[in-house]
């Protein structure tokens, strides 16, 4: 129990800083001069440090961008204008692993008043998915038509335009905006304002407007409570339990791949399913962000009969040891743990490194497999995905994944501190590769059956991928 309510804390806490940080510093000012040396400086070494930065925009295409964003700053910006330029430059780097956050200060952020809603996109509309204040004119389920005289598909495109992803995918852009993170960019592109001017469209097709109240960023309540399920193994982050409805039906349920006794927990639940002779096996990694490498392939070591072989690559330099990039001891030295691993071949230009994982000979599930993604599935979970469905014949089922289905950027990061701003840039520096025999379209894995939720959906918490699963083990016998 006390373990239980450790974590919760400890993630609040965290998503509440990582939330917290776009707000930061939001009203210091540079001059135009400063502001255009920070997006020079980052457009000259991010494309140094960055291990594919032309992946998917071209280099003549990536300086024309820098350049224009440069030209258009004609005065003093805020370092939170800045911070919504460097966004729009790194959003067509098409990697979901770089980050932005403010310079880092020991002086508390003065608290701000944030849009206080939560809400669900469906295409180019925005629903009312909750309200956070008392005002009970708007109800969950109208249509958010604009915000402050902004109109939402406006905001909407705006808000993608400053968000990260693989590849040229974007269900993990509205994943991130589908969740509580709305609120925060809104703010954050927009202003941090006492009151919101909301128009919204209601169920009878009549268009309302009501002024709610900001909510401050101190008092968000960041935690989503888990409906309790009865569970077979757990421990953090993984799960196993009978479905509800087909007892002969098995989920295995992966949060992230990271946790105290998550390999213990994966190799009882694998033996369990053994023991059981069960046939059908769900793996649900939507919104799983990822992980430890070393555990995803654990887990596909333990479900599939091929081997498997997870490239990692970067030139061979000294990149890590640049005083530009600031990182910790251990990511300094990754470079030479990764010496000691023995597969290794020079591939364009590159030094790759390879993890291998070998099928189990005994503790191995060799039944069905159905893969429930969406486009919170990123980084490791998409790893798994596209290896189940491409190398396993798992059947998957949702959205595309957020993560993209050939390769990405991770593994291990340096920051770039730019010289006026102090803005932090979070760059990885190795690139992944796990399907080497797919195109690379920029594209995350798809699913066999895809599934689309609406807002009515939402709202009555249906689970429409469980359903389909269901649906396709009736019809199979």
């Amino acid at each position: 129990m006390q373990k239980a309510v450790l974590k919760i804390i400890t993630r609040y806490f965290i998503l509440h800083s990582l939330l917290f940080s776009l707000s930061f510093n939001a009203q210091n000012k540079i001059s135009s001069e400063e502001a255009k040396a920070d997006l020079a400086y980052l457009h000259k070494y991010f494309k140094r440090f960055h291990p594919d930065p032309f992946k998917y925009i071209s280099r003549d295409s990536l300086s024309s961008l820098s350049l224009r964003l440069q030209n258009n700053i004609r005065d003093s910006i805020t370092v939170t204008q800045l911070r919504l330029l460097i966004r729009q430059y790194l959003s067509k780097i098409g990697c979901g692993h770089i980050g932005v956050s403010p310079e880092k200060s020991k002086v508390k952020a003065p608290d701000k008043n944030i849009l206080p809603l939560d809400v669900f996109v469906s295409g180019e509309k925005v629903f009312l998915a909750s309200s956070l204040n008392s005002d009970s004119t708007i109800k969950p389920g109208d249509e958010i038509l604009s915000i402050d005289q902004n109109n939402s598909t406006i905001v909407l495109n705006k808000l993608m335009s400053i968000s990260f992803s693989d590849g040229y995918n974007t269900t993990f852009k509205l994943h991130t905006l589908n969740k509580k993170q709305f609120r925060y960019f809104y703010s954050f592109a927009y202003g941090y304002n006492d009151s919101y001017d909301i128009l919204y469209r209601n169920a009878k097709g009549e268009e309302r407007s009501a002024i709610l109240k900001g909510i401050p960023v101190s008092s968000d309540t960041l935690i989503e409570k888990k409906e309790k399920k009865e569970l077979i193994f757990s421990s953090n982050n993984i799960s196993l339990r009978k479905d509800v409805e087909n007892n002969s039906l098995f989920i295995l349920d992966i949060d992230r791949f990271l946790g105290k006794k998550w390999r213990k927990t994966l190799r009882k639940s694998i033996k369990h399913l053994r023991k059981k002779n069960a046939t059908d096996l769900i793996i649900d990694l939507r919104n799983n962000s990822g992980g430890s490498i070393i555990k995803g392939i654990n887990l596909l070591s333990r479900t599939m009969n091929k081997p498997i072989a997870i490239g990692i690559d970067r030139r061979p330099n000294l990149l890590p040891l640049n005083f530009r990039l600031k990182m910790g001891f251990w990511q300094r030295i990754t470079p030479l743990t990764f010496l000691t691993i023995p597969t290794k071949l020079i591939r364009h230009w590159k030094l790759r490194h390879f993890f291998i994982g070998i099928p189990r000979p005994f503790n191995r599930y060799k039944g069905n497999v159905y893969v429930l993604v969406n486009g919170g599935s990123f980084s490791m979970s998409s790893i798994c995905a596209s290896y189940l469905k491409y190398k396993r014949k798992a059947i998957i089922i949702g959205e595309e994944t957020g993560g993209n289905k050939t390769g990405s950027n991770a593994m291990n990061s340096g920051k770039l501190i730019l010289p006026n701003s102090k803005a932090n840039i979070t760059i990885p520096l190795y690139h992944i590769y796990y399907n080497p025999t797919l195109h690379n379209d920029g594209k995350g894995v798809e699913p066999d059956h895809k599934i689309n939720y609406e807002i009515n959906d939402v709202l009555n918490k249906r689970d429409l991928e469980m359903e389909k699963v269901r649906s396709l083990i009736r019809d199979k016998g």
